[in-house]
């Protein structure tokens, strides 16, 4: 794959994790706010403290480096094979783009939870994490058909 498309995925990548890390830099002005912890259509059930926004970060900082992992050693992960040979090439572009959206509806999730805290959003909007994870599935099948055309 282009060098430039790979750093700007990880351009992208980086940046949707410090937007993910964005409520811990406000840590300190969250203290004794609630914040919405569990919704169910739609609706806020339950509420937690300021914690939330770390299980967040430490989820988010797990899942990019399980995927940069993976990236980096793309012959562990089991994909179809044709004519019984490894694709590799198929892999690692697999395992980047499920980082860069996966990091993607983290980072939404971080910051729609923050603007939710300090009342700058009334509702989830849950149709945008709806948004975030039906790209991610066609930017997967668009990696997939591309490489079987190949």
């Amino acid at each position: 794959m282009n060098k430039r498309i790979r750093l700007f995925d990880e351009i992208i990548t980086a940046v949707l994790l410090l937007v993910t890390l964005f409520p811990l830099v406000h840590y300190g002005e969250l203290a004794g706010i609630p914040v919405p912890r569990h919704f169910f259509h739609g609706e806020i059930d339950a509420w937690g403290d300021r914690t939330v926004f770390l299980y967040l970060a430490l989820i988010a900082a797990a899942l990019y480096g399980l995927l940069f992992f993976v990236q980096k050693h793309p012959r562990l992960i089991n994909l179809p094979r044709q004519a019984g040979e490894d694709n590799p090439v198929l892999a690692a572009a697999i395992g980047r783009a499920i980082k860069m959206w996966g990091i993607a509806v983290f980072a939404w999730l971080s910051l729609s939870l923050y603007l939710m805290a300090v009342g700058k959003l009334a509702q989830p909007l849950s149709g945008v994490t709806w948004t975030l994870l039906a790209a991610m599935a066609v930017h997967l099948l668009y990696l997939i058909f591309r490489q079987r055309k190949v």
